[in-house]
């Protein structure tokens, strides 16, 4: 039988473009690493801590930040999946009722078991002609809030797997109205904000005619690097959890390696992202 390796040779040998996660899309020329294992390291002296960064990481932590127009950035190195399990583990008690879109990630289901927490559900309508969801509509939040008034944290993904976007401005005006926060997957959307021709991304969106500050409110979860390293910026005083909150969630949810080979591969699309390399 087949083993996986030239399983994997054999379907990256194909001549198709991967549509699909990871976002490097197969290109070695992202990679500039030969032997990935000499960069595979962890907490010892000289490498910094991925979880109290006070040299290169740090560095790399504030380069994320100012590429995505944020206040600051935590690096991630299992996923958005690994940064929303933080958010709302961070952002929630156990028992607390939160308000979910239904078309979330399953990592946010994960969330509800491991925090017991009580969801409401939002469910977008259908796009007409097509078997997946539209946008979350601001009023079906205003709605929700008002019916269920316990509820404190919001969680929404925009844009979603099929490239929908929601009103995120108008719907960070609702949620801070009635006292709540807004956490927002945007692990689809780590393009928004680099081309005027794409929407703005959750984190930098201005407030518009309806005066929102979701720049404040919107907490993004962008993909980047031949590794698929991800990372979650914040933005302003009102959005959850706060960075102590998250540094303390954060190492929960994974192994104690650094993983030097994503972290690396993280760091060199954010420099070239800054310094308009490409």
């Amino acid at each position: 039988a087949m083993d996986l390796l030239d399983h994997l040779k054999e379907d990256g040998a194909l001549a198709r473009y991967p549509m699909h996660m990871p976002g490097h899309k197969r290109n070695t020329a992202l990679c500039g690493m030969p032997n990935p294992y000499a960069f595979d390291v962890t907490e010892v002296e000289g490498t910094d801590n991925l979880y109290e960064p006070e040299e290169v990481l740090l560095a790399m932590q504030r380069r994320a930040a100012r590429l995505w127009g944020s206040k600051t950035a935590h690096l991630l190195i299992n996923g958005s999946t690994g940064g929303l399990l933080a958010a709302i583990r961070a952002s929630t008690r156990a028992g607390d009722e939160i308000l979910v879109a239904r078309n979330c990630h399953q990592s946010v289901y994960h969330a509800l078991m491991l925090c017991r927490l009580r969801p409401v559900y939002l469910l977008p309508q259908e796009v007409p002609g097509y078997s997946f969801c539209g946008a979350v509509r601001a009023c079906e939040v205003e709605k929700a809030l008002s019916a269920h008034p316990a509820v404190r944290t919001v969680v929404i993904i925009s844009p979603t797997y099929e490239g929908i976007c929601s009103d995120v401005a108008a719907i960070a005006e609702v949620v801070h109205r009635h006292g709540g926060v807004l956490i927002v997957d945007e692990a689809h959307g780590a393009h928004l904000g680099f081309d005027p021709h794409f929407p703005k991304s959750a984190v930098t969106q201005g407030g518009g005619s309806r005066g929102a500050k979701p720049s404040q409110d919107a907490a993004g979860f962008d993909a980047d690097g031949a590794f698929a390293s991800l990372f979650r910026p914040r933005n302003g005083r009102s959005l959850a959890p706060k960075p102590p909150d998250l540094r303390l969630q954060q190492p929960v949810l994974r192994a104690d390696g650094e993983c030097g080979p994503m972290l690396y591969s993280f760091g060199t699309g954010t420099k070239t992202a800054v310094f308009g390399l490409f």
